[in-house]
């Protein structure tokens, strides 16, 4: 899956994930990880592919996006994660719940090298994704109007019993509150990565 945020001509996808999977077929799934260029700065990007089971977090994506951290904190790569997410794929259960912890303390790792991590949040965001390591990013970019949060706005009106704002979870309520550091249209957003990661 070919990203608008790299350098089309020089991508390479890379087969990261669980250490018994490497001699065999991997199961598909929602996670696509590669080694690229934008702008001439070599990073690790990492997808979340939507049409795949909403882009949901299970067993196998939480392990692959933890390697991929794992991989980009040997190599010293800033990380881009391009992210649509329903959240914890929650008919795997407890495993799948606890990638959120097993995945935030890859981005720990990497953080604590002094490497960057950028999130690029797309429409939807939601659940256990945006609870762990999208929201754990140094600098987190939203495509404007992208629905970004945890829960559906219908249980949280029905659990706090309030109105909430008509524009709710979307990114430029996350900027306004703190939670999103950059609220651009899609076509900026390319130019925007490269500055900061000549920065």
């Amino acid at each position: 899956m070919m990203c608008e945020y790299i350098d089309s001509n020089v991508f390479c996808e890379l087969n990261i994930g669980d250490s018994q999977q490497i001699n065999k077929k991997q199961p598909q799934n929602a996670v696509i990880i590669s080694k690229c260029l934008t702008n001439g700065t070599e990073i690790l990007l990492i997808q979340l592919d939507k049409s795949y089971k909403t882009g949901t977090i299970g067993v196998v994506e939480g392990e692959k996006i933890s390697k991929a951290f794992e991989y980009a904190t040997k190599k010293k790569f800033p990380v881009v994660l391009v992210v649509a997410s329903g959240g914890i794929r929650v008919n795997e259960g407890t495993l799948a719940l606890m990638q959120m912890a097993k995945m935030a303390a890859a981005v720990k790792q990497h953080s604590a090298k002094g490497l960057l991590y950028i999130s690029v949040v797309t429409t939807p965001t939601l659940g256990g994704a945006s609870a762990s390591f999208v929201s754990l990013a140094d600098i987190i970019i939203a495509e404007k109007d992208a629905i970004y949060g945890f829960s559906g706005r219908r249980i949280i009106e029905d659990t706090t019993h309030e109105q909430l704002p008509e524009d709710f979870q979307t990114a430029e309520y996350a900027k306004r509150h703190g939670m999103v550091d950059i609220v651009a249209d899609k076509s900026e957003i390319k130019q925007i990565i490269s500055k900061l990661l000549r920065l």
